[in-house]
C-alpha cells in the first residue's frame, strides 16, 4: 500500500493491535490522499507539517485517517495501541493555539518553541482521550513511545534547559546539563502524570527507542557523550563515559521509575542506538549503528566489531537477567543505519532501515549482497530466533533517500514495514515485479510479509 500527494510525506512508525489492523504514524504536507486503494480520502495540512494516523483493517482495507494539526510544524514519531484499542501517539509540535482533537471537539496546546505531546485516542477515533505537552523555548523532542500492561503511556525524547515535564497543576522541573539531556516520561491510562526521569552531560544525550517488558519494566535505548555521566536518575549514582563521540546505551528502569541498570557500548567513534524490542522470553535486542571499531560486550569481556564502511548495523541481544549475549553486524562501504526493530511471538527478529552502495546483510560466515539502486535503498533483515540469519529483503529506487523507519509483527505472525520512497520503486524484491511511483517529492508506503 502506499499513499501520499505532490508534497513530501513521511512514515515513522507503524503498529497493530489485538485484532490484526495496522496504524500508521506519520506527518504529511500540503494535500495528500490517504486512502491506497481505488477511493479517494483527501487531507490538506494546516502548516508545513501535520501529523496523521491511518487505519489499515486487518483484510487490508483502508479504514480512515485522522488529521492533527497548526499553522506550523508537527511530528507524530510514535505509535501503539493499548488493550482498549485505545490509540496514543508522541512526536512533537511548534503551532501556537493547535487543536489536537479530531474527533470534533477543541483541545488548544501553544508550544513554547518545539515541544513534545502524547495523545491517546479512542478506538476508530470515536472519542478523544488527552493530550499532555510539555517543553522549553528550546527544541524538545518525544521519539517513541511504548504501552505496558496497564494501559500506562512512556515516552522516550530529549530536551534542552529547563521543562515543566508535569503538564497537570503540579511542576517537575528538569533542567539539562547540556546541550540536549535524556529524558523519560510516563503518563498513567487515566491521563494522569506518572513521573519524568532524565540523564545526561554537558553534551548531547538522547533516549531514542523504548519498550516495555514483560514485568512493566521499561528499558530505553540512545545514544550519550561525555566523561562520567551518572545514568542513575535517581539518588544513587552510575557514573559511564563515552569512549568517543557517542557511544551507546540501553537502560533498564522499574514501572514505578526505580533505576536498575545501564549497559553502554561504543567506541572512538559516532555509535548511536535507536529502536529496541523485547521477545517473548524477556531478552532485549536494540538496534543502530557504529563506526569504525567498538567494543559491544559491556561487561569485564570484550566484543569488537569493525565497521566495513562509514557505518555499519548492529542488533545487540541482552539476556532477561541483564547478561550480554551476542551482537550482529552488518553493512557496507557505505552508510548503513539500522532504524526500527521488532520481535515476533516467536522470537524470530526484524531489524529495518537504509543502506547506502553495496552492504552484506548475513552478519554469520556467508554472503548475502545487496546494491542499492539510487542514493539509499530500504532493507528489513530476519534474524532467526537462534540467532543464525533468516534472509533480507531490500528494494528502492533512483531516489535520493528510500528507508524503512517502522516495523511490526502481529498476532498471526506476519510482519509490517513503513517508511518513504521517491520516484519509482519496485515493491516485490522476490523476483517479482509491483512498481509503483510517488505522488510528489516523497510517498509513504506500508509492506505486509506473512511468510518472510
Amino acid at each position: 500500500k502506499t499513499f501520499g500527494g505532490t508534497d513530501s510525506d513521511s512514515a515513522w512508525d507503524v503498529t497493530s493491535d489485538d485484532s490484526n489492523n495496522v496504524f500508521i504514524s506519520g506527518d504529511f504536507y500540503g494535500t495528500a490522499d490517504f486512502n491506497p486503494g481505488s477511493g479517494t480520502d483527501n487531507k490538506t495540512s494546516a502548516g508545513f507539517a501535520d501529523i496523521f494516523i491511518v487505519k489499515i483493517k486487518s483484510n487490508a482495507d483502508y479504514a480512515w485517517t485522522a488529521i492533527i494539526g497548526g499553522s506550523s510544524g508537527e511530528i507524530a514519531q510514535g505509535v501503539a495501541v493499548d488493550n482498549n484499542f485505545n490509540i496514543c501517539y508522541a512526536g512533537n509540535f511548534s503551532s501556537s493555539g493547535m487543536d489536537f482533537d479530531p474527533t470534533g471537539g477543541s483541545d488548544l496546546k501553544t508550544a513554547n518553541y518545539f515541544d513534545i505531546y502524547i495523545s491517546k485516542i479512542g478506538p476508530d477515533v470515536s472519542t478523544y482521550g488527552f493530550t499532555k505537552t510539555f517543553g522549553s523555548n528550546g527544541w524538545d523532542w518525544g521519539y517513541s513511545l511504548a504501552i505496558d500492561c496497564n494501559n500506562n503511556i512512556f515516552v522516550a525524547g530529549d530536551f534542552q534547559n529547563t521543562v515543566d515535564f508535569n503538564a497537570d497543576i503540579a511542576v517537575d522541573d528538569h533542567t539539562s546539563l547540556g546541550g540536549w539531556d535524556a529524558c523519560i516520561t510516563k503518563i498513567n491510562s487515566d491521563g494522569s502524570y506518572g513521573w519524568t526521569k532524565t540523564f545526561g552531560s554537558n553534551y548531547n544525550d538522547s533516549a531514542i527507542g523504548i519498550a516495555t517488558g514483560q514485568q512493566s519494566n521499561v528499558f530505553i535505548g540512545g545514544s550519550f557523550e561525555g566523561v562520567n555521566v551518572d545514568f542513575d536518575p535517581g539518588a544513587g549514582t552510575d557514573y559511564k563515559s563515552s569512549a568517543g563521540s557517542n557511544d551507546i546505551f540501553l537502560m533498564k528502569l522499574n514501572n514505578d521509575g526505580s533505576y536498575v541498570w545501564t549497559k553502554t557500548f561504543g567506541g572512538t567513534a559516532k555509535d548511536c542506538g535507536y529502536k529496541l524490542a523485547i521477545d517473548a522470553m524477556g531478552n532485549i535486542f536494540l538496534t543502530g549503528f557504529f563506526q569504525d571499531t567498538a567494543d559491544f560486550d559491556p561487561g569485564a569481556g570484550t566484543d569488537y566489531k569493525t565497521s566495513a564502511g562509514d557505518c555499519d548495523i548492529f542488533l545487540i541481544k541482552i539476556y532477561s537477567n541483564g547478561d550480554y549475549a551476542w551482537t550482529k553486524t552488518m553493512g557496507g562501504p557505505g552508510e548503513d543505519k539500522g532504524l526500527c526493530i521488532a520481535a515476533d511471538k516467536t522470537g524470530n527478529i526484524f531489524i529495518a532501515g537504509s543502506f547506502r552502495d553495496t552492504a552484506d546483510f548475513d552478519p554469520g560466515s556467508g554472503v548475502d549482497n545487496k546494491t542499492s539502486e539510487g542514493g539509499r535503498d530500504a532493507f528489513m533483515v530476519k534474524i532467526n530466533q537462534d540467532g543464525s540469519y533468516g534472509g533480507v529483503k531490500a528494494f528502492g529506487g533512483t531516489g535520493i533517500y528510500d528507508v524503512a523507519q517502522g516495523v511490526c509483527a502481529d498476532n498471526c505472525g506476519n510482519v509490517y514495514l513503513t517508511g518513504n520512497f521517491y520516484n519509482t520503486v519496485n515493491f516485490n524484491p522476490i523476483g517479482g515485479t509491483e512498481s509503483v511511483t510517488a505522488a510528489g517529492n516523497a510517498d509513504v508506503f506500508l509492506i505486509k510479509y506473512n511468510n518472510f
